[in-house]
């Protein structure tokens, strides 16, 4: 099987246990849930690619690094409880800050599948492949570097920003793994994928006063329609275009209506319409130069500034004003 990605180019998959499980329904919905939920909802012009894109990706990432088959499968199904809308739901359920809460129902959404036979059948553990903290190349803590946040990032810099691919694949060429975690060789390309992130997180991610607003007030109306019982809970775990069509129609009409709103960003303590705060992304990427790791705001005071710079102002959140 040959899956084409935008960063990677052809991802050729000749494992049996990797083909099995991409093929499973469970993987398959994936491909209906947009990384980037928010410009669905509105229809705008932001770039956009799959959760099923994304999983391969990080796949695809791992083994590139030498990433064992069992830490590729992990990379594999890690999103797979990700819900209809992305991170939609985590302002939906309260988890805005931590955008975590696909993650508390993997496993309840991988035994509902046939991917603990699949495994079983190949001689993996389902707990152990689900348990992020076994494999350090896969996931890392903020602000370190791990294949899931590189892979979404490279992704979005090139959907989002136009960010020449060239430059992008140069930066995947100075990746490498170092103790266990992957890390920069070279302190420009470090910079600039470092720089370009806190560009993501905001205008893309947490940090985007849009997207936020968007996603909360999308919530709101999921979740009136929940309480009228439109909608189930177990269709949050379906695809974007399954839960809008189970809405009714003044409810997609209200969705639709989000797209007439004028919404601008003011100063913290300003008169406002909405505060709201969301997980903070960054990355201080790890530079391996002469055998020496050092974080990259260790060896680039501008950089270091910038960071703090950037942290001080996101912990303020986001003050929103909203006309029609």
């Amino acid at each position: 099987m040959i899956i084409h990605d935008t960063i990677y180019g052809g991802i050729e998959i000749t494992e049996p246990v990797i083909l099995e499980l991409i093929e499973t329904s469970a993987m398959q919905r994936l491909k209906g849930v947009d990384q980037n939920a928010v410009a669905g909802i509105v229809e705008i012009s932001w770039g956009r690619f799959s959760r099923f894109n994304h999983c391969v990706g990080v796949m695809s990432l791992i083994k590139r690094l030498g990433g064992s088959i069992e830490e590729q499968i992990a990379g594999l199904v890690h999103d797979i409880s990700h819900t209809a809308f992305s991170h939609a739901m985590d302002f939906a359920f309260g988890a805005a800050e931590t955008q975590d809460f696909h993650e508390k129902h993997l496993l309840r959404i991988v035994n509902k599948s046939n991917i603990p036979e699949i495994l079983r059948r190949y001689g993996f553990e389902t707990d152990h492949v689900l348990d992020h903290h076994n494999f350090s190349i896969l996931e890392q803590p903020l602000p370190a570097l791990c294949a899931d946040r590189v892979d979404y990032a490279l992704k979005t810099f090139l959907t989002s920003f136009d960010v020449p691919l060239s430059l992008l694949k140069e930066m995947l060429a100075d990746l490498t793994v170092f103790q266990g975690q992957i890390v920069f060789q070279t302190k420009t390309f470090a910079r600039q994928f470092a720089d370009l992130f806190i560009r993501g997180d905001k205008e893309r991610w947490g940090g985007s006063y849009i997207g936020n607003t968007i996603y909360h007030l999308f919530s709101q109306i999921l979740k009136k329609a929940h309480d009228r019982g439109e909608i189930t809970f177990d269709d949050f775990f379906t695809t974007d275009k399954e839960l809008m069509d189970k809405l009714s129609k003044e409810t997609r009409q209200e969705v639709a209506d989000l797209t007439k709103l004028h919404l601008t960003e003011v100063e913290p303590g300003s008169p406002h319409d909405l505060h709201l705060n969301a997980k903070v992304r960054y990355v201080d990427p790890p530079v391996l130069i002469a055998g020496q790791l050092n974080k990259l705001s260790e060896i680039d005071e501008e950089f270091a500034k910038n960071l703090q710079q950037f942290i001080a102002r996101r912990k303020h959140g986001n003050y929103v004003k909203i006309t029609k």
